[in-house]
């Protein structure tokens, strides 16, 4: 899951949320495959995520 905007939404040291608009991309599920590492799972789940990031920076209505 990515949320685009966030930054926005929630400005550092706030602590309400700024009325914006946002977005929520869901990716496909992953999980571990036996036998990776941790590491190997989160370098996997990272590459993911920023996957969805770029897809959503190309994306604009």
């Amino acid at each position: 899951m990515y949320l685009e905007n966030l930054n926005r939404i929630l400005p550092k040291e706030e602590f309400l949320p700024v009325p914006a608009l946002g977005q929520v991309r869901f990716g496909a599920p992953i999980r571990m495959v036996s036998g990776e590492s941790k590491p190997e799972f989160l370098e996997r789940a990272r590459a993911s995520l920023l996957k969805l990031k770029e897809e959503s920076c190309g994306h604009r209505p």
